[in-house]
């Protein structure tokens, strides 16, 4: 199975590029690898303009910048990662269009949907949410314990979690057998804090 770094922090949304940049730099200075750039409310060009600058930060520090959703944008940029949602580009259509060359991770919200991709090549399955979350508007269920465990046990790509994480709550998802954990309210503040209090929760667990 792939490898993928443990905590996978995402962008909050509609931060003008100054805080954009202060956010992804006091991340990468407390070490983390793996950083999504979601944002739904700029126009094309803001958003190609930003996740250009983004690319080359997180190039000058070794990091992973993964792109959200835009497949121009990540084909623009010969981006090296890409996120996509379930009413995205297909998988394969996306990955034609970038010439497999791109590493694609896949949201998903139940055990069939997850399954489907058992069989294709995605860098990561997100499942979710696990909890209750405020970051979309027509949120779909929470996905039971039981279907986490059975996804888990049965993919043979990194599963990820994501949906209403917290600090008192990461080490259990973990524990159940996630490679990674993801979110976007945590580290809506300080997230380098946050960051460092997580991997210190990770680093604490026997596996």
């Amino acid at each position: 199975m792939k490898k993928i770094e443990p905590i996978y922090p995402i962008s909050p949304s509609s931060l003008d590029f100054k805080k954009l940049e202060k956010w992804f730099k006091s991340l990468l200075d407390e070490g983390a690898k793996l950083l999504q750039y979601r944002e739904k409310e700029r126009d094309d060009f803001e958003l190609f303009s930003n996740s250009e600058k983004l690319f080359k930060i997180c190039e000058s520090y070794k990091a992973t910048l993964v792109i959200n959703d835009r497949v121009d944008i990540a084909y623009i940029l010969n981006a090296k990662y890409l996120h996509i949602g379930d009413k995205d580009l297909p998988f394969y259509e996306t990955q034609r269009l970038l010439n497999k060359k791109t590493l694609i991770g896949v949201s998903t919200h139940s055990y069939k949907e997850a399954k489907s991709y058992f069989k294709k090549s995605p860098y990561y399955i997100a499942l979710g949410p696990i909890f209750q979350t405020a970051t979309k508007e027509n949120p779909h269920p929470i996905v039971s314990i039981k279907t986490q465990k059975k996804v888990i046990k049965e993919s043979p790509h990194p599963v990820v979690a994501i949906g209403g994480i917290t600090l008192s709550t990461a080490e259990k998802l973990w524990q159940r057998g996630f490679s990674s954990i993801s979110a976007i309210s945590i580290f809506k503040e300080k997230p380098a804090t946050i960051y460092k209090e997580l991997f210190k929760i990770y680093q604490s667990i026997e596996f």
